[in-house]
């Protein structure tokens, strides 16, 4: 763990200084910087944007403008989830292999690669709170983890741990800086609202649940 972090800050302090210092002929020349078998074509690929995947939040779906915007922008990556609407689809889990597969090849036809899960389906309240069926839910989010690298080359999941509520927001048209509307949340306008059917939840509770998570699936995201 501690050498792949090491080699990680080196190779960036190495793309970051081609762009800073001598260009992308310094990163090049660095014995840092594995450049066995690539030509100098390939490695200034490898440097843009400091190897990193640029890509767009497309939460609710496909937007034909959006898309056509980012890769004005040479955005070519797509964060989502994985829909099971698609033609095909019909009572399909969202972890079944052909959900992945069918998903994957519809953002390769705009264009566009799928690379970020975002709010897995298969990770909900009864995992978050420690109700009964967890163990279920936990099960399926691992097998929806190796479906997804296996049948969808797609080895980035992002979830989050806000049982019931989720995104919660007491404001959605705040004035922000230069006037520009944004979201927010301000605990006095919410105080005194009463609890949800599941009553009182702990941030102990929270976190006793999320530690029951992590190691059941950590193990097999290592794998």
């Amino acid at each position: 763990m501690n050498d792949n972090r090491r080699g990680f800050i080196k190779k960036g302090a190495t793309l970051a200084s081609a762009f800073t210092i001598g260009g992308i002929g310094s990163a090049i020349s660095s014995p840092n910087l594995n450049t066995k078998g690539r030509s100098k074509e390939n490695l200034t690929s490898i440097s843009k944007d400091a190897g990193m995947q640029m890509s767009e939040a497309y939460f609710s779906g496909m937007d034909e403008r959006r898309i056509a915007f980012m890769k004005q922008m040479d955005v070519f990556g797509a964060v989502g989830g994985i829909n099971v609407k698609l033609d095909g689809l019909a009572d399909t889990m969202p972890w079944d292999p052909k959900a992945m597969t069918t998903n994957k090849e519809a953002w390769e036809k705009v264009g566009l690669k799928l690379n970020v899960i975002e709010g897995p389906a298969s990770l909900g309240t009864k995992t978050k709170l420690g109700l009964p069926g967890k163990d279920e839910e936990i099960a399926n989010f691992i097998t929806y983890m190796k479906n997804l690298k296996q049948h969808a080359g797609i080895d980035v999941i992002c979830y989050n741990w806000m049982p019931v509520i989720s995104w919660y927001r007491t404001k959605m048209d705040k004035p922000g800086r230069g006037g520009a509307l944004v979201t927010a949340f301000d605990y006095e306008d919410v105080k005194n609202l009463p609890n949800t059917e599941y009553g009182i939840v702990t941030k102990d509770d929270l976190w006793k649940n999320l530690e029951y998570f992590l190691k059941a699936v950590i193990p097999e995201a290592e794998k």
